[in-house]
């Protein structure tokens, strides 16, 4: 297998946890879990396949564009009030979400709490996870 990072590629890139953020109805949290920041998942495939036994095939776009956020914050982070404020608040309509790992830009524009972050108490500070739906999300490239 041939080196793909030589004098000719370069480095791929230099992943900075700096250049990160998660910012739910302009409010830009810090915080975070030691484990991650925040992982995000669209809900849907991009199409479906139906195939009959002869081989005969339909292929079926989805154009959802819904996606569900994991948010990770230490259970002392001042970001659990702002995300309990807006699980409490069920505005209708939601509220936006901007997001970068470092090498994908997201927005969603109509964004719910589904689930509030459980709760404990043990020896260290725990971390608390955050489930928001995300309705409308896209996602850029910022790695070229």
């Amino acid at each position: 297998m041939a080196a793909h990072n030589n004098d000719r590629t370069g480095v791929m890139g230099t992943y900075d946890a700096n250049d990160t953020y998660f910012t739910a109805d302009g409010v830009t949290g810090y915080g975070y879990g030691a484990s991650a920041i925040f992982t995000f998942s669209y809900d849907n495939d991009l199409l479906q396949v139906q195939q009959d036994p002869q081989g005969s095939a339909v292929a079926s776009i989805n154009n959802k564009t819904g996606g569900t956020f994991t948010v990770t914050v230490n259970q002392m982070s001042p970001f659990n009030a702002k995300l309990a404020q807006l699980a409490d608040e069920r505005r209708k309509g939601g509220f936006p979400v901007d997001a970068s790992d470092g090498s994908r830009h997201y927005t969603g524009a109509h964004c719910y709490i589904q689930k509030k972050a459980d709760g404990g108490a043990a020896n260290e500070a725990g971390e608390r996870t955050w489930t928001i739906k995300a309705l409308n999300v896209t996602d850029t490239p910022i790695i070229t």
